[in-house]
C-alpha cells in the first residue's frame, strides 16, 4: 500500500488497543498507528495527544511514518479517538 495518509487512517478508524495504540482499516489492511511528538532533530518521540501531535508512526508489523495533515483537525474521529481514551484512563467524558 502506497501514500497512506492521516486521513486514510483517521477515516477507517476502529478503535483502540489496550496500550492506547490505534487500529484502523485502510483497503482491507489492518493498520497499527499512534501520534507522536518529535525530538528536536525531527526524530519520532513519545505517544502524545492529538493536538500535540507531528507525525504518525506506525506500529506492530509496519515501519514508518506518516505526514500530519492538520486540515485533519476536525475530523469526528479525533474526538471519538480521545473519548475512548478517556474511558480507558477512567476519565469519562460526557
Amino acid at each position: 500500500m502506497k501514500n497512506l495518509t492521516e486521513k486514510m487512517l483517521l477515516d477507517g478508524y476502529e478503535g483502540l488497543t489496550n496500550g492506547l495504540t490505534k487500529i484502523s482499516n485502510v483497503k482491507g489492511h489492518e493498520i497499527y498507528w499512534t501520534w507522536r511528538i518529535t525530538d528536536h532533530y525531527g526524530d519520532p518521540e513519545c505517544v502524545c495527544e492529538p493536538e500535540d501531535r507531528e507525525i504518525i508512526t506506525l506500529e506492530f508489523d509496519r515501519y514508518g511514518t506518516v505526514e500530519i495533515d492538520h486540515e485533519n483537525d476536525n475530523h469526528p474521529s479525533i474526538q471519538l479517538i480521545k473519548n475512548e481514551e478517556a474511558c480507558i484512563y477512567g476519565n469519562i467524558i460526557d
